[in-house]
């Protein structure tokens, strides 16, 4: 009887914790993607001869305050988006297993429910694609143990374009960070075509219909692979090195970061949960976050081509 009610009380506290349906694990360690970087990202527009995804810096009023004169990918660095756009990009298939976590710092000026992004995946190398928020989403689930598709300041199946396709669409007011995961439930099965233990395809999906709009379109600024350490890694991605920063939850706001071999060449980032940079500074091993609000954020630190991540609860 014990050991069933040890059980029971694990599992209220594993289905009761988590946070908007994304299930965190043991955070383990996690990579950010700038944009351009070559060896996670596979820009392949589906019309060659007129590729709408576009890598570069942006003079878009609406874009130009989110990437501060940076590179990030985008729907034309110059021009609104055209009529009838039906063009993606992919991410390259290095991501294997299941309950890693992808997110993603974007914003979008579109025609509401007319016009917007969508986020799909394939299992089979890319003959069937399905949308993040479709058959296999399960973010009406509070369980741990249900597998599927779970979302996080994402949209839902009720925000839908002309064509019935669930999709970021409208205007953000500010920049969004977005994430989602393929979560495997250790006492449900996946049904077949939600398996996701093999390695899987992303794709980042831009549409619109046949009235022409002065609109920006949509922006990704970078993207954020996460993982824990139940079963999983971010394949090809993982950093040898972890830097980590304690203490981590910080009642105070002071954290301390460890040194590094080549901390000279290094800055530290930090972004708020709508994907704003907070701080940049030089690589230190004592860094203040007391005069911002307290709650979670995230770290960067990069030299440029190397990259660590994670975050940083101030409570």
């Amino acid at each position: 009887m014990k050991r069933y009610l040890l059980l029971f009380f694990a599992y209220m506290i594993m289905t009761t914790n988590l946070s908007a349906q994304i299930w965190e694990g043991i955070p383990y360690d996690s990579v950010i993607i700038k944009i351009p970087d070559s060896a996670h990202l596979n820009y392949t527009p589906d019309t060659a001869s007129s590729p709408l995804w576009h890598i570069g810096k942006t003079i878009k009023p609406f874009f130009t305050s989110d990437t501060n004169g940076i590179k990030a990918i985008m729907t034309d660095t110059l021009n609104y988006y055209p009529i009838l756009a039906d063009n993606w990009f992919t991410l390259k298939n290095k991501y294997s297993f299941y309950n890693v976590i992808i997110g993603i710092w974007h914003r979008y000026e579109t025609d509401s429910n007319m016009d917007g992004g969508t986020v799909e995946f394939s299992l089979d190398g890319g003959t069937i694609w399905q949308n993040v928020v479709g058959d296999c989403n399960v973010d009406g689930s509070l369980s741990f143990f249900t597998s599927g598709v779970r979302t996080e300041n994402f949209y839902s199946k009720s925000d839908t374009l002309l064509n019935g396709i669930p999709a970021f669409s409208g205007k953000t007011n500010l920049p969004r960070f977005s994430r989602f995961q393929f979560s495997h439930g250790y006492l449900s099965n996946f049904p077949p075509l939600c398996d996701f233990t093999s390695y899987y395809s992303i794709r980042f999906k831009f549409m619109s219909d046949s009235t022409a709009d002065t609109l920006a379109g949509w922006i990704i600024d970078s993207i954020k692979i996460e993982r824990d350490r139940y079963m999983v890694s971010v394949d090809k991605i993982n950093i040898t090195d972890i830097l980590t920063p304690s203490p981590n939850p910080s009642n105070s706001g002071l954290f301390t970061f460890p040194e590094h071999p080549e901390e000279t060449h290094f800055s530290i980032e930090v972004y708020n949960t709508l994907g704003q940079g907070v701080i940049r500074t030089p690589y230190t091993h004592s860094f203040n976050l007391s005069k911002f609000p307290k709650g979670l954020y995230y770290y960067r630190v990069t030299d440029g081509s190397e990259y660590y991540g994670g975050k940083l609860l101030y409570e």
